[in-house]
């Protein structure tokens, strides 16, 4: 919530105003696409520093440190990893617990007809977006 405040709030009215409100990169003739440019431009900059600030995964930790991984040396009903657990965010730690497989430190699969037809909302979704703002695109204003 945080991040999304400082983003809506301080980072994309800037990034807006650089380009449609007649700044800096619009006067160098920079023309943005259905605002795929903005968004991606702060999408991707968000997730950079947010992977940066999350780190690697313990797991590429233990094999760098040459550790031996492997799923009967995780124990997700021992009490080391409960504690840990409980001591994330209690939602998080709900879901967790709900879909880890049995003892092994597997996760259960999704659901895979929900992924398929998020997929083809999001694609059609964009798709329509698209083409609808192309109508626009090189009328002049």
């Amino acid at each position: 919530m945080i991040v999304s405040f400082l983003l809506a709030t301080s980072v994309y009215p800037i990034i807006l105003a650089w380009t449609w409100g007649k700044g800096w990169l619009y006067d160098k003739g920079f023309h943005d696409f259905a605002g795929s440019g903005i968004i991606h431009l702060v999408a991707g900059t968000t997730a950079f520093w947010g992977a940066w600030i999350v780190g690697e995964r313990r797991a590429k930790v233990r094999v760098r440190e040459n550790r031996e991984i492997s799923n009967k040396e995780v124990n997700v009903k021992s009490s080391a990893i409960q504690n840990e657990l409980n001591e994330l965010n209690s939602d998080f730690s709900s879901i967790a617990k709900k879909y880890f497989a049995g003892s092994s430190g597997e996760l259960k699969r999704n659901n895979t007809t929900f992924i398929v037809i998020g997929g083809l909302l999001i694609w059609a979704s964009y798709l329509f977006f698209v083409g609808g703002r192309t109508l626009t695109q090189f009328n002049p204003r």
